[in-house]
Parts: C-alpha cells; structure tokens; sequence
C-alpha cells in the first residue's frame, strides 16, 4: 500500500515539475500582453509596432514557446485586440508527451 501511494505522488510531482515551466511561460505572456494594454502609446502604434514590441519583450523574458505566426494583431473600432493562440509542448516519460494550449486576447483601446 506504501509503495502505491509513493508511486502515486512521484507520478504526479513528475507531471507538475514539468508543466511548471509552460505555465511560468504563459505568465510571462500574459504579463507582457497587459503591459503593452496599459501603455499609452500602444494606441497610437500599427500592428506592426506592436508586434515587435511584444517580440522583444519575449526576447527579454526568454519566452520561447511564442513564435511570430503565433501573434494575431486585428484593428478595431476601438484600437487594436492583440491574440496569442499557441501550444506548449513538453516530454513526461518515455515517449509519452503533454501538450497543452493557451489562447489569451486583449483589446487595446484608444482614450
């Protein structure tokens, strides 16, 4: 019975050791995303301008898991809805990997 309990939890301590670094990851997304919202020139910039503004923010925070095609700028009535729509890949064990998925959008709007 011990040792199934102890199977148990260094199964699931291996699968939150190696999730926590794609979830670290997409902190860092998302903080780099409600950054560039509340900058006040963010409004005044093209989609272009943004997009490499969060490319060097990522560049700077060692966001690797974000590619280029992955960043969909869209103007608005508004001002611009900035989406990232991309998947974390990372291997468990053997030939077994997880995969997960993260899709964040924010608006930024113009005062």
């Amino acid at each position: 019975g011990v040792v199934l309990i102890l199977v148990l939890i260094a199964f699931f301590a291996t699968i939150i050791l190696r999730l926590f670094p794609l979830y670290m990851e997409q902190f860092k997304v998302s903080t780099t995303m409600e950054a560039i919202k509340e900058e006040a020139e963010s409004t005044k910039m093209s989609a272009k301008a943004i997009q490499k503004r969060i490319l060097k923010r990522f560049q700077i925070d060692d966001v690797d898991g974000v590619d280029k095609s992955d960043i969909q700028i869209e103007k608005t009535a508004r001002g611009f809805e900035i989406k990232i729509d991309y998947e974390a890949r990372t291997p468990l064990m053997g030939n077994v990997d997880a995969v997960v998925r993260f899709d964040k959008s924010v608006e930024v709007r113009s005062p």
